[in-house]
């Protein structure tokens, strides 16, 4: 998939999109006592685009990697607390903590470093990090 199509179906719903600041990851479950066949099907796949409006369009996909556009959300840069990464060997860890959401402490993501089909992961995810930590 080209991050064009992902930028092309935010703003065709009305949203603020930039190309190069598009990342994918892997939102994790809460709650980690399932057995791994359960923990893998509530993996939730999902595209995050850091936009020039200080916030993260989320648009999700579906089992089968389809875009969802029904489904898109926004996280405001005024709800989080802090966003970091952690790297790790073939990942990074992104962890968004917010500001006294009532439903939502934190949102886990495992960010790989390169995936498959998605040559322009692995420059977004660095010009992210070099942009967004805070």
């Amino acid at each position: 998939m080209e991050e064009q199509e992902v930028v092309s179906v935010l703003q065709e719903k009305g949203y603020q999109a930039v190309l190069g600041q598009t990342i994918m990851g892997n939102l994790e479950h809460k709650g980690s006592i399932l057995t791994p066949s359960l923990n893998a099907a509530k993996v939730k796949v999902q595209l995050l685009n850091f936009n020039n409006q200080n916030e993260i369009v989320v648009l999700p996909l579906s089992f089968m990697g389809k875009l969802m556009p029904d489904d898109i959300y926004v996280i405001p840069f005024s709800d989080i607390n802090k966003l970091e990464f952690k790297n790790k060997v073939i990942f990074y860890s992104m962890v968004i903590k917010f500001k006294n959401h009532p439903n939502r402490k934190k949102d886990k993501y495992q960010v790989n470093k390169k995936i498959a089909g998605y040559k322009w992961q692995n420059e977004n995810v660095k010009r992210i990090i070099e942009n967004f930590d805070f």
